[in-house]
């Protein structure tokens, strides 16, 4: 392969990169207060309904292992217009399921759609902008989509509590369809120089490459272990809760709101402040912030009272720590190897989704989901976010 010198293209606009990127956490985050609600409609376990939410968090893991390496193949544009139609189909079918299966079925596809998003909106702004400048425009596309965030479980909750979990999915399927129109519209190519051929043998060897870098594995692992606390959150709040403390999901996603508004902070200060200190040193705030959050939820598990606030309360500064930790290490991983910037958004995003995923399952399957579980597994995936940040090794000359 032949790299030539590289002028740095222009980005989509912020509001598109925004729109395509807030697809996949607001199908996500929307969905959360009627999960109960689907259990109670398909008459299966809460359990077996966290699945709908799990099967998404997998179906994002897997996706974005191969819209990396396609789109250093065929460019940025193309990947994302595919996956946007498939996540509009995948909602859609969700909305007709007829049975619980057909519903995880339709979920699986919209997840694998709604990757696409995630990955050519990281992997375009790393194409046109440097290390820090790149964790700096990541910080404030992430304080602008967390507004959509932030809104989501309100937005489901109402919706659920006056048209049922079926009108979630009408407000999940509109909303790709209108950004995948935006995209054809105005999401030019940002991708100078493309790689030559695609091959399965050339997608596991750079993403075996990447793996076998001290560095690029630190910073990946930090952003997946932080990553899950947020999910892992999400899978059994609702239960907690809506279920055991009684509150409706209208009034859960009401008071869910000052958690994804602390996040959206995170992204404000990461986008103000990472130019000018680095993100080695956001990261190191980050942490700070993630102690508070899982000491608070150590605590109120060890006191065994429940209520809606304490479980919400200990999530918000862990939600700052997780803006200030996912965004700075995501753009560390993929300022390690620049030419592998594609691959390296997919198999970063497949290390958080993949996490998340498997710590949930566990969450749910395991145990009777109680605040104390759910504590001691948030505690210990700071702290696994913590020592990967650790073990990162040093500098390399070639991120810039």
């Amino acid at each position: 392969m032949c790299y030539k010198a590289r002028v740095p293209p222009r980005a989509p606009s912020t509001a598109l990169l925004i729109a395509m990127t807030t697809v996949s956490s607001f199908s996500i985050s929307v969905l959360i207060p009627s999960l109960p609600g689907i259990a109670r409609g398909f008459g299966v376990a809460a359990s077996e309904a966290q699945l709908a939410h799990t099967l998404f968090l997998a179906g994002v893991a897997v996706g974005q292992l191969f819209y990396g390496p396609i789109s250093d193949r065929f460019g940025r544009r193309p990947p994302l217009l595919i996956g946007l139609a498939i996540t509009f189909s995948g909602a859609l079918a969700a909305l007709l399921a007829s049975s619980f299966n057909v519903l995880l079925l339709a979920r699986g596809v919209q997840a694998l759609g709604a990757c696409s998003g995630l990955v050519m909106g990281r992997a375009m702004v790393r194409d046109s902008a440097t290390r820090d400048r790149a964790a700096s425009m990541i910080g404030y596309i992430t304080m602008a989509q967390s507004l959509a965030v932030v809104m989501a479980p309100t937005i489901g909750g109402q919706v659920a509590q006056r048209f049922g979990w079926r009108g979630v999915f009408v407000i999940m399927s509109t909303f790709a369809l209108l950004v995948f129109v935006w995209a054809v519209a105005r999401a030019n190519e940002t991708l100078l120089h493309r790689h030559e051929t695609f091959q399965l043998r050339a997608v596991v060897r750079a993403d075996l490459r990447l793996l076998c870098t001290r560095r690029f594995l630190g910073y990946a692992l930090t952003a997946a272990f932080s990553s899950a606390t947020w999910m892992t959150f999400l899978a059994a709040a609702p239960h907690l809760v809506i279920d055991i403390v009684g509150m409706s999901p209208a009034r859960f996603g009401a008071a869910l709101m000052p958690v994804p508004f602390a996040y959206m902070f995170g992204g404000f200060l990461t986008g103000r402040l990472t130019t000018r200190y680095g993100i080695d040193r956001m990261i190191a705030i980050g942490f700070v912030f993630a102690g508070i959050g899982a000491s608070g939820f150590l605590v109120f598990g060890a006191w065994g009272e429940l209520s809606a606030l304490i479980v919400i309360a200990p999530m918000v500064p862990l939600a700052l720590a997780n803006a200030l930790l996912q965004t700075n290490s995501i753009a560390g991983a993929l300022s390690v190897n620049p030419k592998l910037a594609g691959a390296a958004s997919g198999l970063v995003g497949f290390m958080q989704m993949a996490c998340s995923a498997g710590f949930t399952l566990v969450l749910t399957r395991t145990a009777n989901v109680a605040l104390m579980p759910l504590s001691l597994v948030l505690a210990g995936l700071a702290a696994a976010s913590f020592s990967a940040f650790i073990l990162r090794g040093p500098r390399q000359l070639s991120e810039a």
